[in-house]
């Protein structure tokens, strides 16, 4: 595997329809990684630790970081 990769920030819903939102996320990330990209995914990772009603604010400027 290159380890010069190019790194990419997959940016799509996520509140609404979560669980379609969440797989068309998914659907994002494999194709970046298809065309030889790194995907960063942050509504993809956070919710799994952290609560989207009480921690939005925060969990939205950690993807702001991290993108």
């Amino acid at each position: 595997m290159d380890a010069k990769r190019p790194v990419v920030y997959i940016c799509s819903k996520y509140r609404g329809d979560v669980k379609a939102n969440t797989e068309m996320a998914r659907r994002y990330c494999r194709f970046a990684v298809d065309q030889g990209c790194v995907p960063i995914a942050p509504h993809l990772l956070l919710p799994q630790f952290m609560d989207e009603e009480t921690e939005r604010e925060l969990a939205l400027s950690i993807g702001i970081a991290l993108l």
